[in-house]
This record gives structure tokens, C-alpha cells and sequence, in this order.
């Protein structure tokens, strides 16, 4: 049987993709970085997030965060 998507975590990731995109869309226009890199660096963060197990919303915070910023500054 699936899992039901109204876990806490699902909430988490919900959450933080919704916010990602918006993040996404303003750090694109503000900084003039190009938006395939911004894209693809919250595109990254949330694949490691949403494949990552048994971790705390705050784990799946600080892994977005960390993987997102290291994406666009990497890149």
C-alpha cells in the first residue's frame, strides 16, 4: 500500500519546494544569475532531499539549504 502523503516530512518537502520555486524565480531576477542554474541547483537539492530516509525536517532544511546554495555558487 502507499504511503499516505500527508506525513510530516511530505509536509516538510511540500513546504520547501513551494518556497524553493518562488526562491528560485527572485534570485534568478535579482542577482541576474541565469535561471537554468538556479533551477537546476533547487532541482538537485530537492532530488537528494526527497530520496534521503528517516531524517528530521530540520535535516531536510539544512540539506536544501546547503545543496542549494552549493549548487548555484559551484556552478
Amino acid at each position: 500500500m502507499a504511503e499516505p502523503l500527508t506525513t510530516t516530512a511530505g509536509a516538510t518537502t511540500g513546504a520547501i519546494a513551494g518556497w524553493g520555486l518562488i526562491t528560485s524565480a527572485l534570485v534568478g531576477f535579482i542577482t541576474s544569475v541565469h535561471y537554468s542554474i538556479v533551477f537546476g541547483a533547487f532541482a538537485g537539492s530537492m532530488c537528494f532531499i526527497v530520496t534521503a530516509s528517516d531524517l528530521t525536517w530540520r535535516q531536510i532544511a539544512g540539506y536544501f539549504l546547503f545543496g542549494y546554495a552549493s549548487g548555484i555558487f559551484l556552478c
